[in-house]
């Protein structure tokens, strides 16, 4: 572990800006590797070809994986019109194709407006989700016939960066959960041409961007301590008998609502506690007496 490491021996957030082609956990473990931690994790998960914002989760970090990954994410993203693939994106076999040139600048604006707002996304066949028990992509490699359910998804702020000959860059900010190659398949169903997702990044987690994170694992200034992966939430700052019982489970008073960090007069991350407007009862403690 280098000194910087050796900084926050709890745990850590490393703000990754995560290459192509290796998936999110192999991403995480080259960074947990370079700082010599043991536990390792990452908040939302980035496709093995897509780019951007991954956090990873470092020591104790590691618990709060929870509070990171119901952000908001903004991704930039190809739509490739005319071709359609069975992972929805350009790593895929593909199945179909079909001129695009004909579609227009204008027609790709009306085609994003119907997919703003909340909606059903059905969830692609390459995905991890749970089938009868199965992967579906596991299911989905051997040819297997799958019975793909939906899921309440919600895109926002679509902004049309520059379309050509049936390749329309596109941004837009989702919740947690949304399949962005699967608004590509869409929106190429919707403009009835087919389509799929190329060159996906996640430009921001959140409150945290790329503009920050680094592209190296072993990058000081990317390595943060386990309060930063709690920005955006309220928080308390204890000392004394109140930070003694953060560090015991036990509720303090306090008229927050909802998720609050729990911090130590030196700026460390002792809880996440729930309120309620009158009580804060810690919910996950991170640091020992």
């Amino acid at each position: 572990m280098t000194s910087t490491g050796l900084d926050h021996p709890d745990g850590a957030v490393y703000l990754l800006d995560k290459r192509e082609g290796v998936t999110s956990r192999e991403a995480a473990d080259l960074v947990a590797e370079a700082w010599g931690y043991g536990k390792r994790g990452h908040a939302g998960t980035l496709d093995p070809d897509a780019t951007g914002v991954l956090i990873a989760l470092l020591g104790k970090a590691t618990r709060l994986s929870r509070f990171v990954a119901v952000h908001d994410k903004t991704y930039r993203f190809t739509v490739r019109l005319g071709v359609t693939t069975d992972t929805c994106d350009s790593s895929g076999r593909v199945l179909s194709r079909t001129s695009a040139e004909h579609v227009t600048a204008d027609q790709v604006e009306e085609a994003l407006a119907d997919f703003t707002g909340t909606f059903q996304q059905r969830i692609p066949r390459f995905s991890a989700v749970r089938i009868e028990g199965r992967r579906a992509f596991k299911a989905a490699r051997k040819g297997e016939p799958l019975d793909m359910p939906t899921k309440e998804v919600t895109a926002t702020e679509w902004t049309l960066v520059d379309y050509s000959l049936g390749r329309a860059v596109v941004e837009v900010r989702v919740s947690k959960g949304t399949y962005v190659r699967a608004l590509a398949r869409d929106i190429g169903d919707t403009l009835k041409t087919g389509g799929c997702a190329e060159s996906i990044r996640r430009l921001s987690v959140g409150r945290f961007r790329v503009e920050e994170c680094s592209s190296a694992v072993d990058d000081p200034s990317a390595l943060r301590p386990m309060a930063e992966a709690m920005r955006g939430y309220p928080n308390m700052s204890l000392g004394g008998i109140n930070a003694v019982s953060a560090r015991h489970g036990r509720a303090l008073p306090g008229k927050a609502q909802g998720f609050v960090s729990l911090l130590d007069k030196a700026d460390r991350l002792l809880a996440i506690g729930r309120g309620d407007g009158t009580t804060v009862k810690p919910i996950c403690v991170l640091r020992p007496l």
